[in-house]
Order: C-alpha cells, then structure tokens, then sequence
C-alpha cells in the first residue's frame, strides 16, 4: 500500500541491533509459508519471553503442546478447562475437592463414592466392612 516498506528475499533475512527492536501497527503479523511443509516460525531467546495483553491472548490449533523441564505454573484466580481433564501422574491438591458428579476409585468397574455399599453395619461403635 501506499507509503508501506515492502521486502522480498529467496533466502534469509537478517535484521540485527544491539538495542531494544520495535515493530508496531494495527495489527503485526508474524507469518510462516505452507509451502513445501516450511510453514514453521520461532521465537528463539537466550533468557525469558514475555507477552501481554489488555484483553486476551489466544492459541488456535488443533493441537498444543507446551514443554517445560521443570515446571508449569498458572497464577490467576481460576482455570476453566471446558473438556476432559487427564493427568498423567499423581495429582496433588492443597485445598478442598468439589465435585458434582461422582468420583470412582480403582477405575471403570472401581467403588463408587456417592453409590457405594457397606456390609456388617452394627450399632454403636462398631466399624463396616470396607465398602464394596
């Protein structure tokens, strides 16, 4: 368009500065080809990458894998995930546990906690059988 910077190149482009490089406008948008499978981009740093936003980030893909040698952690007030949840690993809670639905122990088949059955109840103060 008029008054816009236009650079086209068969090979790499190299654009270095020992200070802060800033790129800015309505919208910058960072772009990989899908020719010939090449369609990758990378964000490579020596130390951390920072991103933020007023409003929303958002990831779309059909698949998002997030790597990390030691930890991930989330700090905000809530995390909504709106599908299924597998852990792969123990789960550790530090707080309550509330569940609407039941919780089974011992997988598909296992003891039901909300419909689970005790045998050899007694009054006073003996113990049931394990629950069954």
């Amino acid at each position: 368009g008029d008054g816009g910077v236009g650079i086209k190149s068969a090979g790499d482009i190299n654009i270095a500065a020992t200070g802060r490089y800033t790129i800015g406008g309505a919208e910058v948008a960072i772009v990989g080809s899908t020719i010939g499978d090449s369609g990758r981009v990378s964000i490579l740093s020596d130390t951390d990458i920072f991103i933020q936003s007023n409003d929303i980030v958002t990831i779309d893909a059909p698949n998002v894998n997030i790597e990390a040698d030691d930890q991930i952690t989330y700090i905000t007030p809530e995390a909504v995930y709106s599908g299924n949840l597998h852990v792969q690993g123990n789960l550790v809670v530090e707080g309550c546990i509330l569940a609407t639905g039941d919780i089974t122990a011992g997988g598909e088949g296992g003891i039901s906690l909300l419909k689970h059955k005790h045998g050899g109840v007694c009054s006073g103060v003996s113990k049931t059988a394990k629950p069954q």
